[in-house]
């Protein structure tokens, strides 16, 4: 039952991609318009292991239109084309070269590496040179959290990290046992999808923390758009729960629920944050400061095409 489940979810996931596609795939709203670049890049690289043919040609199109665009930018890469390039999105621009069996540009990496801080092996979204203060009319100390280390940027660099390195990487930050701090993520279980082909060991411990919704989150969003981002994280946490544990009867019941409820409807499962916490402090519970258009927005994916490649990636990553 399980597998027919999970195969269900795959076929209408694929399905609902292809329908989405128009040169590229776009999601989320946000005050310089959706995004074009970082979901095309992020869709091109979670739907490698696609069986798909319709969903594989346009993975290629999409490639080629990416491709095409990052060579006339240097290969900086941001949110879309219209905003300044980020480190967050061009890892996952260099993830679809990786994806598409291509070799990462020269160019591309060393942006990407231009962003590992200093003595420490962690990533910060943007530094100062990417020009994100000056496009949203604030300056550097204003968005010194943008500046600071973000787990979700520092776990899809590891993805690539032995590629960037150019040897194996044996170091596994992610078992530290921490809790994870998603900073742009209102809970970590999106982080289980990025890349859902992690060890055992960090999925374990991200299914205890993944649950949670950090609180100015919850405060934000109405009571009555509450459900789909609960269902959504329930739904990867039994998926990801069942690559590892046996799945009982009333689980399996719960899934086909929660699959139901996604495929009626997958828009607006997942939600992003634009916060400017205080950048030392690394606990996401704490009190954000959630003020104004620009920080305190928390925005769902309006088309979809984001929960829908995560749960895509989760499920491919799943023997069955």
């Amino acid at each position: 039952m399980l597998t027919e489940l999970i195969n269900k979810l795959v076929i209408e996931i694929e399905n609902y991609l292809c329908a989405r596609f128009d040169k590229n795939w776009t999601d989320f709203l946000l005050m310089p318009g959706y995004s074009d670049v970082w979901i095309t890049a992020l869709v091109v690289t979670l739907t490698e292991s696609t069986s798909n043919k319709e969903l594989i040609e346009l993975r290629s199109v999409a490639f080629d239109n990416l491709d095409s665009y990052a060579k006339s930018n240097d290969y900086c890469v941001g949110y879309n084309k219209f905003t300044p390039p980020d480190c967050d999105s061009s890892i996952w621009l260099a993830r679809s070269y990786q994806s598409m069996r291509r070799n990462i540009p020269e160019k591309l990496i060393h942006f990407i590496n231009n962003h590992r801080i200093p003595n420490q092996n962690k990533c910060s979204t943007y530094i100062i040179s990417d020009g994100i203060a000056e496009f949203i009319g604030l300056e550097n100390r204003q968005v010194n959290g943008w500046y600071s280390s973000h787990d979700c940027v520092e776990l899809n660099y590891h993805a690539i990290h032995s590629y960037l390195l150019g040897q194996d990487d044996e170091s596994d930050f992610l078992n530290n046992n921490s809790i994870f701090s998603s900073y742009w993520w209102p809970t970590d279980a999106y982080l289980i999808c990025f890349d859902a082909k992690k060890s055992t060991s960090f999925d374990t411990m991200m299914i205890e923390h993944s649950s949670t919704f950090i609180n100015s989150f919850e405060n934000l969003v109405a009571i009555n758009k509450l459900s789909k981002p609960r269902n959504f994280v329930e739904l990867i946490n039994i998926i990801n729960r069942a690559k590892s544990y046996a799945v009982n009867d009333d689980q399996i019941i719960r899934l086909s629920y929660l699959i139901d409820q996604f495929i009626s409807d997958p828009c607006e499962h997942s939600w992003m944050i634009l916060p400017m916490p205080d950048h030392e402090n690394r606990d996401k519970q704490a009190k954000w400061d959630l003020n104004g258009l620009v920080q305190g927005a928390a925005l769902p994916d309006v088309n979809g095409v984001f929960s829908s490649s995560l749960l895509l990636s989760l499920c491919h990553s799943f023997n069955i």
